[in-house]
């Protein structure tokens, strides 16, 4: 949970999967994009982590997005068709994080 002032203002979480590295993602209240909550928080969770490799991914059209995971230290490693959600077909950028051991 992300809190502004403390009250709710959006969610971040690691999705995790079996024999895959888990998915940061992260959903922020309009209101408040472009105040610089969704960078802190995925700074944050990609600190406390404690894993090895982490993956993202957000709309291609969504610059904002990747901006914010890319500050966190995501690079792009591709692009196609989401796989699933509500997002499914749609134009995706996948991201990836890897730590250094």
């Amino acid at each position: 949970m992300i809190l502004g002032d403390r009250h709710f203002i959006g969610v971040i979480d690691l999705h995790l999967l079996p024999e895959q590295a888990p998915e940061l993602g992260y959903w922020l209240g309009e209101p408040h994009w472009n105040q610089g909550f969704g960078s802190e928080a995925a700074i944050a969770v990609v600190a406390a982590a404690g894993v090895t490799e982490l993956r993202s991914r957000a709309l291609s059209s969504n610059a904002r997005s990747r901006k914010v995971l890319a500050k966190a230290g995501f690079a792009e490693i591709g692009n196609g068709p989401d796989t699933g959600g509500t997002n499914a077909g749609k134009p995706t950028t996948f991201m990836q994080l890897a730590f250094n051991q």
